[in-house]
């Protein structure tokens, strides 16, 4: 089986400021033209964010995201 990757950053350039920075990345595994037919086991982690940053809006848009994978997901 083969799968095949890309990625995409949040941002286009990240300047350098002589300390850590924080960048977000989107990565995305689509499988390749030889797929089984069989499904084979998954095991899913997400890591969410609840602190105070998180207040309002971006929760409930975390909640809506959270709810979509799980729609997502097939027995």
């Amino acid at each position: 089986m083969t799968i095949q990757f890309s990625g995409q950053f949040h941002k286009t350039h990240v300047p350098f400021l002589g300390q850590p920075q924080l960048l977000y990345t989107l990565l995305e595994a689509r499988p390749g033209a030889a797929v089984s037919q069989g499904r084979l086991p998954l095991n899913v982690s997400l890591v969410l964010d609840k602190s105070g940053s998180m207040y309002g809006d971006e929760m409930a848009q975390l909640q809506a995201a959270v709810h979509w994978i799980i729609d997502q997901l097939q027995p």
